[in-house]
């Protein structure tokens, strides 16, 4: 099994997975830690935690993956800074449509971002592009399908 491993670094996000990486490589009981992706096809019991004393963070377990030396569930805890409502934005609605069926996902923000429609539900602030705006799309245009 892994060892309890601590590390600051940056976390990614994708439509796909979240990423974590290490600012500098951890050593840990012969193990070296430089980062760790989490599919979020794979995450379970995921919850916010926000602590009236300490650091808002997220925990959750990650089950194992096909193609890695991870063959039983990890649990992670991952504390934030600052950011955390941006990031949760973008989490949320990332595991909401990983999680949609396929025939919903015309509104998923994976689908909006490919149609190149994502001007249309975010906006970056230009003096700082590492905040992100997002507002709830209007969809009163778009065509309904007629039941029959």
């Amino acid at each position: 099994s892994l060892p309890q491993i601590k590390g600051s670094g940056k976390i990614y996000l994708t439509t796909k997975r979240l990423i974590f990486v290490c600012n500098k490589p951890v050593q840990e009981e012969g193990f070296r830690f430089v980062a760790f992706a989490f599919p979020l096809d794979s995450l379970r019991n995921e919850d916010f935690k926000q602590p009236i004393f300490g650091c808002n963070h997220l925990v959750g377990t990650v089950d194992p993956m096909q193609g890695t030396e991870i063959q039983h569930p990890v649990d992670f805890k991952l504390y934030f800074k600052n950011g955390t409502n941006r990031f949760l934005t973008f989490f949320m609605r990332a595991l909401r449509d990983t999680r949609t069926p396929p025939a919903v996902v015309a509104q998923t923000l994976s689908a909006i971002a490919a149609r190149g429609d994502l001007g249309l539900v975010a906006a970056a602030d230009p003096n700082d592009p590492s905040v992100v705006y997002i507002a709830q799309p209007d969809f009163s245009n778009i065509p309904q399908a007629t039941p029959l």
